[in-house]
């Protein structure tokens, strides 16, 4: 018998495939009509509609009703747990919130991380990508919708500070953005490196695969990379999120910010920064500090302190 919301939707799609057929929790699709090619088209529209990666089930054959409805629930289940990160507690009432840049892991921020000086507790979003389920948002609004479900499943959060890196950056603001609808408040959004208006005038694609794999190689991430396929499946959703980040038209919003933005740029996207100083077009006011370093390396090591250094004055203030 089918009893959850997921048990429905897995049904809804079959039938939609495959005419009205009478489903139990041991009938394989092959045995009502299905095929390879209806099979490749269910696999297709079931990560479309859960948003997470459902090849899984075409690799390893789950053909029947049940093995595809648990590994929805599993994968769906291991969701949750994943894409809210503690990072450290602290007993302000104001929460420190980091948003992912587009690799999807927080690793980027480990070095500021160190340096920071607050009583808040500091908490990070994580892309599912970290835990191998590849959302493939139609939207930077839609992943940022998503994003404070997640958010409102903390207890006590009644006031944050939004900062994000690069892809992070923009999808802080428009978390910021869809918040002011809320009753979470949003103090404040600091943004590092980030475009505002991104420039039309490169040849993003061609460069992008070069700038990611120099990020895994200098961040030592091969070891997550399991294999040719997985990294292809990986570059493949980090260039759909680019897509997303190139689409995004930020609306002003009424929230005070700072933006941090590096001083040289990386060689591929040898453009002006003025994309990253239009955020003041879209905030109430927006201070602006430029700092040592590149996009690639404006939070590591060698330069952390300078990005950690204008967090904390900023954190002294709430």
């Amino acid at each position: 018998m089918i009893f959850s919301e997921i048990d429905k939707q897995l049904l809804k799609l079959w039938q939609e495939i495959l005419g009205h057929v009478n489903v139990l929790p041991t009938t394989s699709f092959m045995s009502v009509g299905g095929d390879n090619i209806t099979f490749s088209v269910l696999v297709k529209r079931l990560s479309k509609k859960f948003k997470i990666d459902c090849s899984p089930i075409k690799g390893e054959k789950l053909l029947t009703y049940y093995q595809q409805a648990n590994f929805l629930k599993i994968s769906l289940k291991k969701t949750d747990k994943k894409i809210i990160i503690p990072i450290c507690s602290g007993n302000h009432s104001t929460k420190l919130i980091l948003v992912h840049p587009i690799g999807g892991g927080l690793f980027g921020y480990a070095h500021v991380i160190k340096l920071l000086k607050t009583k808040m507790s500091i908490i990070g979003l994580q892309d599912a990508s970290m835990c191998g389920l590849l959302y493939y948002y139609n939207s930077l609004e839609e992943q940022a919708r998503e994003y404070i479900h997640y958010l409102n499943m903390l207890p006590d959060l009644n006031s944050i500070i939004l900062l994000g890196h690069s892809y992070g950056g923009s999808l802080a603001f428009e978390i910021a953005r869809q918040l002011k609808k809320t009753n979470i408040e949003v103090k404040y959004l600091i943004i590092i490196d980030a475009w505002a208006e991104p420039p039309f005038n490169v040849d993003f694609k061609n460069n992008f695969k070069n700038i990611i794999l120099r990020q895994v190689e200098k961040l030592k991430l091969n070891e997550f990379i399991s294999s040719e396929e997985v990294k292809k499946r990986w570059l493949d959703l980090l260039w759909h999120r680019a897509v997303l980040l190139l689409r995004y038209k930020p609306t002003k919003i009424d929230v005070h910010g700072t933006v941090i933005a590096a001083k040289e740029s990386l060689p591929e996207y040898d453009v002006k920064k003025e994309g990253i100083q239009l955020w003041s077009n879209y905030l109430l006011s927006a201070a602006i500090y430029r700092v040592s370093g590149n996009h690639e390396n404006i939070m590591h090591e060698d330069n952390a302190h300078n990005v950690a250094y204008i967090v904390n004055q900023i954190l002294k203030c709430f």
